[in-house]
């Protein structure tokens, strides 16, 4: 085998390994509640008496449309049954996306009526049928929701700490390691992530789906930036989308792995796991 290829193969093992590490703890904390409270885990922000949805607030804020697809689906178009499902305000899709998570997380997709999501979300259930169709497309919404607020909240941390005026590797370094303590505490920090992550593990032990949040996007925006560098001569690598997954293996998901309960997770190790991330990154990929 290449070396490209066992590359390829040890970044797709230790992906495989710590994600599935992570929903199994994931899915464990939302099953038994927050150690404090002894309540499920949900978001802290509320609308409408429910928790608002993971990328409401980014839309909100930028006026942009909520996800334009859902599994390929238009978020405002004919639905299954040739209904017409509508965008609507960003305030009442986050608060029926974050109430149908927190019920789907507790009780189980197939044990939850749209008439109990309506009532958690405070509006009406004609409301949710407008916005999302019927209970597939809703589950759906909310792991794409998830996913564009983490492609949002990496895009701004690259913008943010990987600007053109990096030159050396040392300042790479510096810089990709605050990159990881800015977007992995946003990720291992967060309650919504860790549902989200359970929600998808239970639906796969009910039913035969492969659903799941979609990284590709925000990989391909890592991987962006690691070609720019390698273009630069900062970094040595044939496969940038490689890089990126060693990278995040060595982040992201290695600190989740271990801190995977919200409530409990340790900022000071977090920044720890991203320091010495960044560090084993730039001694494999830095050029020398």
């Amino acid at each position: 085998m290449s070396g490209e290829a066992t590359s390829e193969v040890f970044a797709a093992e230790i992906a495989a390994a710590i994600r599935a590490a992570t929903r199994k703890a994931a899915t464990q904390e939302v099953a038994t509640g927050n150690p404090t409270t002894g309540q499920p885990t949900t978001g802290s922000a509320t609308t409408g008496g429910a928790t608002t949805g993971i990328a409401t607030t980014e839309r909100a804020a930028t006026g942009r449309a909520a996800p334009g697809q859902v599994a390929g689906l238009a978020a405002s178009g004919p639905a299954a049954g040739g209904k017409v499902v509508r965008v609507g305000s960003a305030a009442k899709r986050g608060a029926i996306l974050a109430s149908a998570r927190e019920l789907f997380v507790r009780l189980g997709v197939d044990r939850v009526s749209m008439d109990a999501v309506a009532a958690r979300a405070g509006v009406s259930k004609r409301t949710v049928y407008d916005y999302f169709g019927d209970k597939r497309r809703l589950f759906l919404a909310i792991l794409e929701d998830a996913s564009e607020s983490m492609v949002g909240s990496l895009r701004r941390s690259l913008d943010q700490h990987l600007g053109a005026d990096i030159t050396t590797v040392p300042q790479l370094e510096t810089a990709l390691t605050a990159l990881a303590v800015d977007f992995g505490t946003t990720i291992v920090g967060s309650a919504d992530y860790a549902a989200v992550f359970a929600l998808v593990v239970q639906q796969r032990w009910q039913t035969a789906t492969d659903d799941d949040v979609v990284t590709a996007p925000a990989e391909e925006l890592l991987a962006e930036r690691i070609a720019e560098f390698a273009a630069a001569g900062l970094l040595e690598t044939d496969d940038p989308r490689v890089a990126a997954g060693h990278f995040g293996a060595l982040t992201i998901l290695l600190a989740y792995d271990q801190q995977p309960d919200p409530a409990r997770a340790d900022p000071d190790r977090i920044r720890r796991t991203m320091v010495d991330g960044a560090h084993a990154f730039i001694r494999a990929y830095g050029k020398r």
